[in-house]
């Protein structure tokens, strides 16, 4: 019998967290301290019309987008991302983002370090 690969983490696995005050948003994520890694990881998906509002935290922040449009906002600058764009986020910077367009918005999104938001 082949043991399995114990980095592989299926989707099923994942957890699953709804966001308040986000109707239809929704993501799977991997905290990494579980891990041994120094970043946690969420794959989101936002529905049309949606948006997150502005908040700020330590740690920086990298959003990967795979489907739809995203306008994001980085310390009051705006950003249009598409499938492949990435938008960083430094560290204690003021941001948010919104869907933009009629295709849900589906982005990776990577925490450095420690981040309490998925316990």
């Amino acid at each position: 019998m082949v043991k399995p690969f114990q980095g592989l983490i299926k989707a099923s696995d994942m957890g699953a967290h709804m966001f308040s005050g986000i109707p239809g948003a929704s993501a799977r994520f991997v905290r990494g301290d579980d891990r041994g890694l120094a970043v946690n990881l969420a794959i989101s998906t936002y529905p049309p019309g949606a948006s997150a509002p502005e908040h700020r935290h330590p740690e920086g922040q990298v959003f990967v987008v795979w489907q739809g449009r995203g306008v994001y906002s980085v310390d009051g600058v705006e950003v249009l991302a598409e499938p492949g764009d990435v938008v960083v986020v430094p560290p204690n910077a003021l941001h948010g983002f919104r869907v933009d367009g009629d295709v849900a918005l589906r982005h990776v999104g990577l925490l450095d370090g420690a981040h309490t938001l998925f316990q």
